[in-house]
């Protein structure tokens, strides 16, 4: 029996794997989230009174960054501690907050790239628990530097191991990708609480690391992957490993009394390299404005994501509900995919999130937020997180198989430039008030429009090889049994080479690039 074979008889996502699949919820998404927006709380802008010489009192005026002898004593009026506050980067120095993120998402790029090849040689189970291991004490250390520079360097590692377990999670969670996102919202309230019961920043930093402990007991008892195992020769501990699920499935007594395992070899195919993404026209169109929404829905989601810290009222409930607001996309998504298709869907969602943005610019009466305005950022976040789940769905079937992950590597890179900007954006405001939104806004509406030059794809064939783009450009058939967004079908996230076999399919090294989407 084949690997394939043995997941039919034992079952493909029996209890055993709902263990695994909650394991790698936990860790990639709850525990993740905040590590990736931490920075909400961390680096979070205080108000502040700046006493001049004459005794005179100024709220948060930032005319002494040219006239520094204008300000005598600088007094922080926050409830909470932030690196801000402890490190005086306000005004002309808040820049270095926001580069600190960008390094870290710069780390996450690196990360994923790196530990997937290491994965390859070592195996996912160990990259895993060096990864989260290295994540944890990253991120711990970064809560006790003395300074910036120090903590930046820290953020920067810390971003590499949560690449290295992004990567890991996607794998585990191909049949379920959707549900990724579930994870990581929760995660967002969560994290947000418990920065409310610590408002001081290095004890959020130290506590937001150290839960993770808990989640090293559950290597205790996960398993090497088996299709790893038989890939690199390791059948008979690829057996057992099987044998452990089955029994934890209830199903070992499917299996015969004597059974092996073998690979499952298959034919070939030709492959190509990158270079036909941008030789071939209709791939070169297709690459240029998918590049372009990849980034831009990434740039939006995050940027979104770290303004709710900025929005008018409650810092901690803003950001529990920027998170909370995504899961309705979900529901939004799973019923709309089939019904307007993938690119109508992407439009509207990238259009109408754009235009939300816009108007909070347009209604803004000053630098403060109304409810309503609030109410709009919201709608925005939920709608951006609704493309990024779409436009998942639909590069997945738009790229042909022979190219599938290599084009979904280069695509998720874009992703991650557009996560390094995003700390950036905000410094619009300093300019005009707001002006983020609109320059947000605006990048939504432009890469919705283009996606309306993208064929679709709802009941139609996958590609297999580059001639059968072309197919894409003809009328759909009047019935095709048409793909479901929970679960996704492995074979529509994993390119299906007939050199590889299947075990292969599980994992190679271009696969790791298309990990970067992963939060």
């Amino acid at each position: 029996m084949d690997a394939d074979e043995v997941f039919e008889v034992i079952g493909e996502f029996g209890w055993q794997q709902k263990k695994y699949f909650l394991f790698a919820g936990m860790i990639g998404g709850i525990y993740t989230s905040g590590q990736l927006l931490q920075i909400i709380f961390t680096g979070a802008s205080p108000t502040f009174v700046c006493y001049g010489h004459a005794g005179e009192a100024f709220n948060n005026t930032c005319f002494f960054d040219n006239k520094p002898e204008s300000c005598k004593r600088l007094v922080y009026t926050s409830e909470f501690t932030s690196m801000a506050t402890e490190w005086d980067l306000i005004c002309s120095q808040a820049y270095q907050i926001k580069a600190v993120q960008s390094v870290f998402m710069a780390g996450v790029l690196i990360g994923a790239w790196l530990f997937g090849q290491i994965s390859d040689k070592i195996g996912r189970y160990k990259t895993m628990l060096l990864t989260h291991v290295g994540l944890l004490s990253f991120s711990t250390f970064g809560g006790f530097v003395p300074n910036i520079q120090l903590h930046a360097v820290c953020r920067f590692m810390a971003g590499v191991n949560q690449g290295g377990i992004g990567m890991i999670v996607y794998v585990w969670l191909t049949e379920m990708i959707a549900w990724v996102q579930v994870f990581f919202s929760l995660g967002i309230g969560f994290h947000a609480f418990l920065a409310f019961l610590l408002p001081n920043w290095r004890q959020f930093t130290a506590v937001c690391s150290l839960w993770g402990l808990v989640l090293i007991i559950p290597f205790f008892w996960i398993q090497e992957s088996p299709r790893w195992l038989l890939i690199h020769g390791h059948s008979l501990e690829a057996k057992r490993v099987l044998q452990l699920i089955a029994e934890g499935n209830g199903t070992a007594h499917r299996l015969p009394e004597n059974w092996d395992l073998r690979e499952n070899n298959r034919g070939s195919k030709k492959k190509h390299g990158a270079s036909v993404l941008f030789k071939h026209k209709i791939l070169r169109k297709q690459l240029v404005i998918q590049l372009f929404s990849w980034s831009t829905n990434s740039l939006l989601y995050y940027a979104l994501t770290l303004a709710a810290g900025s929005l008018a009222g409650n810092i901690y409930l803003n950001t529990t509900l920027s998170g909370f607001i995504e899961l309705p996309s979900i529901l939004i998504t799973t019923c709309l995919l089939d019904w307007l298709g993938r690119r109508w869907s992407l439009c509207g969602f990238m259009i109408f999130g754009g235009f939300t943005c816009i108007i909070i610019q347009i209604l803004s009466t000053g630098e403060e937020m109304n409810g309503f305005q609030v109410a709009l950022a919201l709608l925005g976040k939920m709608s951006i997180t609704a493309s990024f789940t779409v436009i998942y769905v639909y590069s997945t079937e738009l790229l042909p198989t022979v190219i599938r992950n290599l084009g979904l590597g280069i695509l998720s890179s874009a992703a991650r430039i557009g996560g390094i900007l995003s700390s950036f954006i905000s410094l619009l405001d300093d300019v005009y008030p707001l002006l983020q939104y609109t320059i947000l806004g605006f990048f939504a509406i432009v890469a919705g429009i283009f996606n309306t030059w993208l064929p679709e794809t709802l009941g139609k064939p996958l590609p297999e090889d580059i001639d059968d783009i072309r197919d894409y450009n003809e009328p759909s058939p009047t019935h095709v049994e048409t793909h479901q967004l929970l679960p996704l079908e492995p074979q529509n996230l994993l390119v299906e080479d007939e050199e590889e076999t299947s075990s292969e399919k599980e994992f190679n090294l271009e696969e790791t690039m298309s990990i970067l989407k992963t939060r």
